[in-house]
């Protein structure tokens, strides 16, 4: 069975996280953890994301609350 995965890449990915492609290879680099999971392909260096992963990453960041909780009124 030969699914085809849909991708994105860099631009893509930037796009999505409303960042530029220069601030995706930095943090590909110095701070993976702070995005999705990338799909690695055997004997290539192409930085590829699978779409279902980053959408689930993104619905999972936005689900959790950040920053200090406020002070009821």
């Amino acid at each position: 069975m030969n699914r085809e995965i849909e991708t994105i890449g860099v631009e893509g990915l930037a796009k999505a996280l409303q960042k530029t492609p220069s601030t995706i290879y930095m943090d590909v680099s110095r701070r993976p953890e702070s995005l999705p999971p990338r799909l690695l392909i055997p004997n290539s260096n192409r930085l590829v994301w699978r779409v279902k992963d980053v959408a689930d990453w993104m619905e999972e960041r936005k689900q959790k609350p950040v920053g200090r909780p406020r002070r009821a009124a």
